[in-house]
């Protein structure tokens, strides 16, 4: 029911019921109850600000504490590509290294076949000699 219709109703009952008393009593609790309405109605929006304001405080707190974990995590991935590239390239300074030496050994090695080719051949050689002599010798060595 309305606050016009309690009213309403409340004049009604005192007119046809001869309760005077009763009839303002009714009046007076249909004026408190419209004033209650009035307050009810006018601080409703304020707390719905309240309740918008607080959620809008908590949501600005989370992202700035998000912010914050995130510009952390970034500096420390920059920190850890730093260290990551330093290390790579003292890593391909030792590939470098290796790979010269390597060079040099094949050098080397390529260079002790050739003698190792020439004593070979030289043996040969000698050994041939040898044969050669023994044939002439009469199978006498020299």
């Amino acid at each position: 029911m309305s606050t016009t219709s309690t009213t309403l109703v409340a004049a009604v009952s005192t007119l046809l019921g001869g309760g005077t008393m009763a009839g303002i009593a009714q009046i007076i609790s249909a004026r408190n109850a419209r004033h209650q309405i009035k307050v009810e109605a006018q601080r409703a929006p304020a707390d719905i600000e309240a309740v918008l304001l607080g959620g809008a405080s908590q949501a600005v707190t989370l992202l700035t504490s998000s912010l914050e974990w995130a510009e952390n995590e970034l500096k420390d991935l920059r920190t850890d590509t730093a260290r990551d590239k330093k290390k790579i390239r003292e890593l391909q300074t030792n590939v470098d290294a290796k790979d010269q030496r390597i060079n040099e050994l094949e050098s080397e090695l390529l260079q002790l076949k050739d003698r190792f080719a020439n004593v070979q051949v030289q043996l040969d050689h000698a050994l041939e000699q040898v044969r050669l002599l023994r044939e002439n010798g009469n199978g006498h060595t020299v």
